[in-house]
């Protein structure tokens, strides 16, 4: 007998190294909890009379917890005729494992110590886990060699769970599959922890309906994709570009690097407002899907100059010929003016208001924006209006506003509070939706094509043990 499960690469560590503590974290699609039940279903296999305790916080009825999935994988793997399935228990014929599944709250997590040698425990939905419920679960699981799984969503903050994989700095790593196409994940490792975090690109087993579910997402409820799909914190309402979810690079590095076909183009969000507004005319380079900010362009009113006057300059010294402008209202005069001094101009048309718009863009910035690395440091100058005169000082008044927007609209433009403003922010997010080609990337990318789950496509040197009773088992 060969039992053949597939898992993904991330999990290869687990069957590898016996640790006390294993976690998988990460948003959906991630492959996380199936991957962890597969694993369980082949160990089934190579031990013998002892527990596999399948534990949540609660559990109003058997048929919302795991038991549902793993006698799909079961019945789907072809192993029907090794395990005997009651309302309650699944017990493997040839080794007399017992699945057995409990809510911590409803069975009373004290009648836990009385589970005869629990091997592995595995703790779904651990973000739900109380402090309390641990305290006394933990020590309970005391069989020799004995391992606790756990799986989560990152929720809250203070989730115990969540409080207990922030201590730890995880390294990024990448596998490639059949040799087209990277997966990334991120690993922790010592004595006695092992923790995994996997999202939906982590995962070579990523379906095709839920790629049409995360594409949907992104564009519809961006405020939630981070969430949803990549293991973030759930936000509240406030702040939501953080320092360390921004991708910035080195100009200087970049510009020596940069390709002749890489050509620097500009977009307009002109202010004809009072002397508070900032007209950003961003300079940017795009490589594939990514954008790379050279220049905010943040600019006064000046007394001396018109708005289109600044601009035009700002350009020229720039050497920039192709631009997006906002065309609402009065810039459409401001086009007129721009074409006739021979900028190649394509306007777009704002619909909007600009707090939703920036939300809206939000996760495509962080995932497809790279800023000046400079731009996180404040100018020598102790002065606003010496910083507007340099492309430093520029992008360090558009990363303050980046950082200090708030989808709270009272948060916002803040008079006397020049990073309270949203000029650059708003601009930057009409770079993102207004693109032509940043669009068409987007819809092709449901269009890729996928493996299908439980496909076995690959036969060639499973990894085999044996157990004690002579069957064998692989894990590919």
């Amino acid at each position: 007998m060969v039992v053949h499960i597939d898992i993904i690469k991330p999990f290869e560590t687990w069957l590898n190294e016996d640790k006390r503590i294993k976690v998988a974290f990460g948003g959906r699609g991630g492959g996380k909890s199936e991957s962890i039940l597969r694993m369980l279903l082949v160990l089934s296999f190579t031990n013998n009379e002892c527990t596999f305790l399948f534990a949540r916080e609660t559990e109003a009825s058997i048929k919302y917890s795991t038991y549902s999935l793993i006698t799909h994988l079961i019945k789907n793997n072809q192993l029907t005729e090794y395990f005997h399935v009651t309302k309650k228990v699944i017990t493997n014929k040839i080794t007399n494992v017992k699945f057995i599944f409990t809510g911590l709250r409803e069975y009373s997590i004290d009648k836990v110590k009385s589970i005869h040698n629990i091997k592995y425990c595995f703790i779904e939905e651990g973000q739900t886990i109380t402090q309390g419920s641990w305290e006394v679960l933990e020590p309970s699981i005391r069989a020799s060699k004995s391992e606790i799984w756990w799986a989560f969503n990152p929720r809250k903050l203070l989730d115990p769970i969540y409080q207990t994989v922030s201590k730890y700095t995880l390294k990024d790593k990448i596998y490639t599959k059949d040799n087209e196409k990277d997966y990334k994940y991120s690993e922790y490792i010592d004595k006695n922890t092992l923790i995994t975090k996997v999202n939906y690109d982590g995962n070579h087993f990523f379906s095709e309906i839920l790629e049409t579910s995360r594409s949907m997402s992104l564009q519809n409820t961006p405020n939630l994709y981070g969430y949803i799909w990549l293991g973030e914190l759930k936000q509240e309402q406030g702040r939501i570009f953080l320092k360390s979810k921004l991708k910035f690079f080195n100009v200087h590095k970049y510009k020596k690097n940069m390709s002749p076909e890489h050509v620097a183009r500009a977009i307009i969000d002109p202010a004809f407002g009072g002397k508070n507004c900032f007209t950003s005319c961003i300079i940017y380079v795009k490589v594939q899907d990514k954008y790379y900010i050279l220049d905010s362009g943040l600019m006064r009113n000046q007394d001396d100059k018109t708005t289109d006057e600044s601009i035009t300059k700002f350009l020229e010294e720039r050497n920039i010929k192709e631009i997006m402008c906002e065309a609402n209202f009065q810039q459409g005069e401001l086009i007129k003016k721009l074409r006739q001094n021979k900028f190649i101009v394509t306007p777009f048309y704002v619909r909007t208001s600009k707090i939703e718009r920036i939300i809206n863009a939000s996760i495509p910035i962080r995932e497809n924006c790279y800023f000046d690395d400079r731009s996180l440091v404040t100018p020598d100058e102790n002065e606003m209006p010496y910083w507007t005169k340099s492309s430093h000082g520029r992008n360090f008044i558009a990363m303050m506003q980046l950082l200090g927007f708030s989808d709270n609209q009272n948060e916002n433009c803040i008079k006397g509070d020049d990073f309270s403003f949203i000029d650059f922010p708003d601009a930057l997010a009409s770079l993102i939706l207004y693109s032509k080609n940043y669009l068409n990337t987007l819809d092709k990318s449901t269009n890729k094509n996928y493996y299908i789950l439980f496909n076995s496509e690959d036969e060639k040197n499973p990894r085999e043990k044996k157990n004690n009773k002579g069957f064998n088992f692989g894990i590919k």
